[in-house]
């Protein structure tokens, strides 16, 4: 996963404007709703997901991030693809931004109190009254400015994830419901920080990586092929593979027009039998396997030209042709059936929900609130 778009610095104006039949009615068995949520066009069996969140392209005011975490307390109880979100992955930038303002204005960190920040107040402080009950910050360690922000919350030697570490532990200090439970980052991102990477490679590096908070677990991103780290990182606890930016029939095959995601849009059998027949081989399923407990399957709802809530500066949600292209009743079905066919009892998830298109939230939701609106 590349790092995500960097954050314009002016203000702008924000907008509100092969299964069987015997599968499928189990499927429809399993709903337990009599009437649609609010909004939503149809009643549809609930999925245990977790939800990769990053951080929108959008004026960096504490008002846009008061609306923005209202909107993810909002989705996590009514969303039009009945996913029911078990854990949230978190984005933290840095303590201090926005670089440059004062301290009443910092997003995660406002006057030295993480009880003042909007994410404390908006999202994490009612996280009991969801179903969420995991919870995992992911800290920004891809450029210099943020490791160095990083490093100031750190113990003597002790690197950028070690003071990321102690900033979710000072949130949980005050959190009295649902608390951090750990910290991920994306391996292209953890690989530019490179004393910390040195450490997740060392069997024994765990305590200094995490700065002692050992009662905190670690996760990492990973590309869906890239399952031959497993063993060279001992001592972390979950393996985020993102199952996008397929590389079957060919590399970029996602950002084509040859998608499968939309040779078999609203398909989710024909999607199904992709995946594990065509994209998953042999040896990648059997590593899955035997890492079931820490190995979770992720799927991108990135999709190009639809509206979604927080588009890029350039008016698309995200690169590629993928879910977030498809109707919310058909994604619903396919998260039902891959992991089934999988055979397997893993966490799946959605990267990210800054790209959740129009469908898949209430109608009385669907506003565009990003810089790339008007593109």
């Amino acid at each position: 996963m590349n790092p995500p778009t960097v954050l314009p610095t002016t203000a702008t104006t924000q907008h509100e404007t092969s299964t069987s039949q015997d599968s499928t009615a189990s499927i429809a068995s399993s709903t337990s709703e009599s009437s649609p949520h609010s909004g939503c066009p149809a009643v549809l069996p609930e999925s245990d997901v977790f939800w990769w969140i990053e951080w929108p392209s959008m004026d960096p005011s504490v008002d846009a991030w008061t609306t923005y975490y209202h909107r993810i307390f909002d989705l996590l109880t009514t969303n039009c693809a009945y996913m029911r979100v078990t854990k949230l992955l978190l984005r933290v930038l840095d303590p201090e931004y926005p670089s440059g303002s004062d301290a009443s204005h910092r997003v995660w960190y406002p006057n030295n109190d993480v009880t003042q920040s909007v994410m404390y107040k908006e999202l994490l402080s009612k996280l009991d009254q969801t179903s969420v009950r995991e919870v995992e910050m992911m800290p920004y360690v891809f450029d210099e400015p943020s490791r160095q922000t990083w490093l100031k919350w750190a113990p003597e030697n002790g690197g950028p994830m070690s003071g990321a570490y102690a900033f979710a532990a000072e949130f949980n200090k005050h959190l009295t419901g649902v608390k951090f439970t750990g910290l991920t980052t994306d391996y292209e991102e953890l690989n530019q920080s490179k004393s910390d990477y040195a450490l997740l490679t060392d069997p024994e590096g765990e305590s200094a990586f995490k700065g002692g908070h050992l009662e905190l677990d670690f996760g990492i991103g990973l590309g869906y092929y890239q399952w031959s780290r497993f063993p060279l990182y001992t001592w972390t606890q979950h393996f985020y593979m993102e199952v996008y930016d397929i590389v079957t029939p060919f590399g970029g095959v996602d950002s084509s027009d040859q998608s499968r995601f939309l040779l078999y849009k609203d398909d989710p059998e024909a999607m199904v039998n992709y995946i594990v027949n065509e994209v998953l081989d042999s040896n990648t399923k059997a590593a899955y396997s035997q890492y079931s407990d820490g190995a979770h399957l992720m799927w991108s709802i990135q999709s190009m030209g639809l509206p979604c809530q927080y588009p890029l500066n350039d008016g698309n949600c995200g690169a590629n042709h993928e879910f977030g292209e498809w109707s919310s009743q058909a994604f619903n079905q396919f998260l039902q059936l891959i992991l089934p066919a999988l055979g397997t009892g893993q966490q799946q998830g959605v990267y990210q929900i800054d790209y959740l298109p129009y469908q898949m939230m209430p109608a009385n939701m669907r506003h565009c609130l990003s810089f790339g609106c008007d593109q």
